[in-house]
């Protein structure tokens, strides 16, 4: 039996398909420690992604000004 396996690019924003600009791996400090992403927005996240792909800072600023626009429809 194959197995496929999915290559995830973790520096690509979930949601905009941006890159994230994070920098954990990189350095012990990176910008996504400095502010509070909503929770609400990390379960939208999906499941084979979540928390292997950072939001983008982009993607967190227009959650708390029109979340709306997140909706999974």
């Amino acid at each position: 039996m194959n197995r496929v396996t999915e290559v995830i690019d973790t520096s690509i924003c979930p949601f905009c398909k941006q890159e994230n600009r994070c920098s954990v791996e990189a350095a012990s400090d990176c910008w996504c420690h400095q502010v509070k992403i909503p929770p609400e927005l990390i379960k939208l996240v999906p499941d084979n992604i979540k928390n292997k792909s950072c939001i983008c800072r982009d993607c967190v600023a227009l959650f708390y000004r029109e979340p709306h626009q997140f909706i999974l429809k």
